[in-house]
């Protein structure tokens, strides 16, 4: 058994590094389960970042763990309003990533992130889109607010981050055409650092939200045929950004 902690943030910070490891095997499923039953004795004790390392933790392991996430759920859509950029996407990105249904949460983290996204790195602003979009919650108030934000501060985004948007945008099926466009100029100028996954995400993108970015086409074009050997032939999935 966990040893009992003074406080909960040695809890969170076991879970979180744990589920940077991602270990496998029986005696890990064990230590999960105690590390599920007590972060829930203790649910009410968490504060935000810690509340959400243990969404993260679990998530990012792939634990399921229904009962933590409806707690854990619910618990920060009552105190989203106390949460900083971090917390709030990592929150939605944990539930998404988990393929957890919490509308409740994601309305209050729309509410809480709309009015807010300055205060959002590019990684935030990515991955908050991105899981929006893979819960498949519609916030239009939301993309249209991020990519108001995105649009002048495209050159802080790394080559995922602009595969992330466009992917989110397009699967969600949110017109945002003046997005795309400054998607484009971005995704050009950086084309050599993408990824094969980023590459083939980013046309994917393109093609699905119906947007004509003619040169964009013919320079990911030729920068997969220099690339094709690279490229697998499993099917193209989507993945998004590690934390």
């Amino acid at each position: 058994r966990l040893p009992t902690f003074s406080s909960v943030q040695g809890l969170a910070n076991i879970a979180h590094a744990v589920g940077k490891l991602r270990p496998s095997g029986s005696a890990w499923v064990i230590m999960w389960n105690e590390l599920e039953r007590a972060a829930l004795q203790q649910a009410m004790e968490f504060k935000p970042q810690e509340l959400t390392n243990i969404l993260w933790a679990f998530a990012t392991a792939a634990v399921p763990a229904p009962q933590l996430f409806d707690a854990f759920a619910a618990l920060a859509a009552e105190g989203a309003s106390t949460f900083n950029a971090q917390d709030l996407a990592n929150a939605a990105w944990s539930l998404a990533t988990a393929s957890h249904e919490a509308p409740r949460l994601f309305d209050s983290i729309c509410a809480e992130a709309a009015p807010r996204l300055s205060e959002f790195t590019a990684q935030n602003l990515a991955n908050t889109a991105w899981a929006f979009s893979t819960a498949g919650h519609a916030a239009p108030t939301l993309f249209h607010a991020i990519a108001a934000e995105v649009i002048p501060r495209l050159n802080e985004f790394n080559t995922q981050e602009i595969a992330n948007l466009a992917w989110a945008y397009a699967e969600i099926g949110f017109a945002a055409p003046m997005l795309f466009h400054a998607l484009a100029a971005r995704a050009a100028a950086v084309l050599r650092h993408f990824s094969e996954q980023g590459l083939a995400n980013t046309l994917w993108a393109f093609a699905t939200a119906g947007v004509a970015a003619p040169q964009l086409f013919d320079m990911l074009a030729a920068e997969a045929t220099a690339r094709l050997s690279e490229f697998s032939s499993q099917k193209s999935e989507f993945s998004s950004q590690n934390l």
